[in-house]
């Protein structure tokens, strides 16, 4: 255990893990055999970490999730977090990323996932196994992903979305409804990928197309929308 870290009363800690300077461990918590938290990480309480998973700098495990709803005076208001997370084994989480304790239940990602550098995975949401997903991807809560998918950088997906196994999901997409499985989809709102590319060409377009409508109506040519 590295200098100025702290494990928390009840926590296990397996054979071989380790914890490097400054990690914050709190009570209650599991950390498989062979994993690796390193500097300025922290676990909340009741965080369970599998073997082999490497927490690097400034990763936050098991916070509140971004639970609140209004009442009746339009006050925002804290719904309590009582869930956990579960991280399976071989999982590796970025510097600065942070996965949302549940509300109730286990917020959990899945053996083997691998979540580069500031990601955030909300509460109550589950990443199947072998997940692939880049920086700045935000995966709302209670949505579920599933195994073998790809989010490239900077993907945002609302909450209570199911999508499928093998998907790939293109960079700055938005995906606002259910993705079937071996999916490939982009743009906002994310669509089939091939579509997004014709819809990207056509965007490219539209200057000389405003050009050529304006000149038609400077000539008295017909509107074609009549």
């Amino acid at each position: 255990m590295g200098p100025g870290a702290i494990v928390g009363a009840h926590t296990v800690v397996e054979a071989g893990a380790a914890i490097m300077a400054g990690a914050i461990i709190g009570e209650g918590c599991r950390i498989g055999s062979q994993s690796v938290i390193h500097s300025s990480a922290v676990l909340y309480p009741h965080v369970s970490i599998g073997k082999r998973v490497v927490v690097h700098a400034g990763a936050i495990i098991g916070k509140d999730g971004f639970g609140f709803h209004r009442d009746e005076n339009g006050v925002l208001v804290r719904v309590r977090q009582v869930g956990s997370v579960l991280i399976e084994d071989d999982v590796e989480i970025g510097a600065c990323s942070c996965v949302d304790r549940a509300t109730l239940g286990v917020t959990i990602v899945g053996r083997g996932t691998k979540l580069d550098s500031l990601v955030i995975v909300g509460h109550n949401a589950r990443l199947g196994p072998d997940c692939l997903v880049i920086g700045q991807t935000g995966i709302a809560g209670s949505t579920s992903i599933g195994a073998r998918t790809n989010l490239y950088a900077q993907v945002g997906v609302r909450g209570h979305v199911q999508v499928g196994e093998s998907c790939t999901i293109l960079a700055r997409s938005a995906v606002w409804d259910d993705v079937p499985a071996a999916s490939v989809v982009g743009g906002v709102p994310a669509v089939a990928a091939a579509r997004w590319r014709r819809i990207l060409v056509a965007i490219s377009k539209l200057p000389e197309l405003m050009k050529l409508v304006a000149g038609n109506k400077r000539h008295g040519a017909p509107d074609p929308q009549r």
